[in-house]
């Protein structure tokens, strides 16, 4: 005589399988949703590429100056570290898109070159970022409000400043 009996989870099986019908639409709904949400917060985020295009045709004819030549005639004059305008020529270029060869100091950050429209959301963050990695600056995040220069010569003025102190290089 077989004394082990099996109990029969039949019932169980087909419970489950009932929620498992109700689940997964809503998952799959829920899945819809967040690419739609994603979507449409990727295109609120991203740069805007017609404004990049025609800041640089407003640019276009102006004169070129490739990197060295910008920095002896703009940025040694005032003496601002060669390392520090570096950083500015290559970082505001690969942020934002604009050929920097044509911008000058007098340029407004938000009224000429449009920064905010034409980088990433996070470009201060990370331009913030890679200042410190690259230049071995250290800032309390208080010191850096893009909003609070005016000009790209505000900008280097305030890196320039914030290099010079850390490095303990006062002068040229």
């Amino acid at each position: 005589m077989n004394l082990n009996v099996t109990p029969r989870l039949g019932h169980l099986d087909r419970s489950a399988d009932a929620i498992r019908f109700v689940r997964e639409p809503w998952n799959m709904w829920r899945r819809l949703n967040n690419f739609w949400t994603s979507l449409w917060t990727y295109l609120e985020l991203r740069p805007d590429i017609g404004a990049r295009y025609r800041i640089n045709q407003a640019l276009r004819d102006r004169p070129s100056h490739l990197w060295p030549e910008w920095y002896r005639r703009f940025w040694e004059p005032e003496g601002v570290a060669r390392e520090v305008a570096e950083f500015v020529y290559r970082s505001v270029a690969r942020h934002s898109g604009l050929k920097v060869e044509k911008v000058v100091p007098s340029d407004r950050l938000n009224e000429d070159l449009k920064l905010p429209l034409i980088c990433w959301f996070d470009w201060e963050m990370s331009f913030y970022e890679d200042f410190s990695r690259q230049l071995g600056v250290e800032m309390d995040a208080d010191d850096w409000l893009m909003s609070d220069f005016y000009t790209v010569a505000d900008l280097m003025a305030f890196l320039n400043q914030q290099f010079r102190k850390k490095s303990g290089r006062l002068s040229i």
